[in-house]
């Protein structure tokens, strides 16, 4: 799903969502713009080292990696890997079990 088609399935099930009091009467500029504004709040909290958790879908952490030694694969010399950091995605509940 590519990232039109995917706001254009938020926006069409926001309207027609009978869970909500009211309906919203959203266009797809305002959930894209929405979108947006998750990612920036996901990018800097995971900036920040704090770990992001979208209930039953997914949680991102912020891992630190060690420095390590590794060997080039062509020459077989060691190298050093220095250390950083890296996210981590975990599946969560819903997702987890509806996927797998």
């Amino acid at each position: 799903m590519k990232k039109n088609e995917f706001v254009k399935a938020i926006t069409e099930a926001v309207r027609g969502n009978d869970e909500f009091d009211v309906k919203f009467a959203v266009t797809q500029k305002e959930t894209d713009a929405y979108l947006a504004a998750i990612k920036g709040a996901i990018i800097n909290a995971m900036a920040d080292g704090d770990e992001v958790a979208i209930p039953g879908l997914v949680k991102f952490v912020v891992v630190d990696v060690p420095a390590r030694t590794a060997r080039n694969p062509q020459t077989g010399e060691a190298i050093q890997v220095p250390a950083k950091k890296k996210v981590k995605v975990k599946v969560l509940g819903e997702l987890k079990e509806s996927v797998l």
